[in-house]
């Protein structure tokens, strides 16, 4: 079974997205998950798959 993320955000129908590799979270048109927040900075997080589907949440050093 394929790791999910289960995304709630305010104004949004809540939905799951199926984790494949890598998975980005910022601000910017290349993310895989856009937040449209002036305190999320363009490149703001990843997700790093680990062994038997486990994830490491890494902060990529943003200001905000």
């Amino acid at each position: 079974m394929a790791a999910e993320l289960a995304i709630s955000l305010p104004g949004e129908a809540p939905r799951k997205v199926a984790l494949q590799g890598a998975f980005t979270i910022g601000r910017g048109s290349g993310s895989d998950l856009i937040l449209k927040d002036a305190r999320v900075s363009r490149g703001h997080a990843l997700l790093r798959p680990l062994a038997r589907g486990n994830y490491f949440l890494l902060d990529l050093g943003s200001a905000n």
